[in-house]
């Protein structure tokens, strides 16, 4: 009995080392059903992963022909900017060639600067030297220093004339010289120089005289004037030449003339007088005669 028990204890130990073994194995299977459940959840998170990113890319595929259109008018946009650059870069060369041509205008323009300065000096130098000469115009003009000298003779040419007239006339005629005349159509003064006679009837003009009355004022003036000229000169009048003239006057107005003559005698060194008038040639000592002959004019000092 006893034997066979232990048959039946050993067949069952036997029997018992058997599942130890499928124990074992069993927690061997589990334990790589859980790698295996863990590379099956890292192979769905990578599934899933994979599948969002099919998704992405599924989505990117069906944005593919909006895409080639896009990049057909990109393409159409970089040709149009590869044009536009290739005219750029030409209107670049020319704004170059502009710029070196402008800059050759500047140094162009710098150096007529330079000249126009020259020239503005040369200008103002020129200004001030008209100016000079303006004033000096306007200083020998008839209303400048002409006309100071005149106004300052006047008086004096005025105080000879009259006494020679007067000589000549016996006190009946006299002269006065006026410079300045109110204007009709303003009230301004104008330089002039207007000459009055005046004899017993009143103050008349030049043309109404008589050629024997204006010979006489004519010689007065004349006279007058060579005789102060010599004075400002500083020199005396030697000579004095009267040439015709005498007759248109009356046998009265010839003797007035040679008492004139006579009465200014020593004023001058030597007084020639040419007339054709018989009255005069015997009222001086000494005289040149021109007469002709068949043979040409001939010359007798008496």
């Amino acid at each position: 009995m006893m034997k066979r028990d232990m048959k039946i204890i050993q067949k069952q130990i036997k029997e018992l080392s058997n599942y130890e073994n499928l124990y074992q194995e069993l927690k061997t299977v589990n334990y790589k059903i859980q790698e295996l459940e863990s590379q099956k959840q890292k192979l769905n998170l990578e599934i899933m992963s994979i599948r969002e990113n099919i998704k992405e890319e599924e989505k990117i595929i069906s944005q593919l022909p909006s895409l080639n259109n896009q990049l057909h008018d990109i393409g159409k946009i970089l040709e149009t900017l590869e044009n536009e650059y290739s005219k750029l870069q030409n209107n670049l060369k020319s704004i170059e060639i502009e710029i070196a041509k402008l800059e050759d205008k500047i140094r162009n323009i710098n150096i007529k600067k330079q000249e126009l300065e020259n020239k503005k000096i040369s200008f103002n130098k020129i200004c001030r030297e008209i100016s000079i000469y303006d004033f000096l115009i306007k200083a020998f003009d008839k209303n400048g220093i002409p006309s100071l000298i005149i106004e300052n003779i006047i008086p004096e040419i005025e105080a000879d004339a009259n006494d020679i007239l007067s000589r000549i006339t016996e006190g009946r005629m006299h002269i006065s010289f006026q410079t300045t005349k109110s204007n009709k159509t303003n009230d301004k003064i104008s330089e002039t120089l207007d000459i009055f006679i005046s004899d017993e009837l009143g103050i008349r003009s030049y043309e109404m005289y008589s050629g024997g009355e204006a010979f006489r004022i004519n010689f007065a003036i004349r006279l007058a004037l060579s005789k102060v000229l010599a004075r400002r000169a500083g020199a005396k009048l030697k000579t004095l030449i009267i040439d015709e003239g005498f007759g248109t006057q009356d046998s009265k107005g010839i003797s007035a003339l040679i008492e004139a003559i006579n009465s200014i005698s020593n004023d001058f060194d030597k007084i020639l007088v040419v007339t054709h008038v018989n009255e005069l040639k015997d009222a001086f000592e000494r005289r040149i005669e021109v007469y002709k002959t068949v043979h040409g004019s001939k010359v007798k000092v008496i």
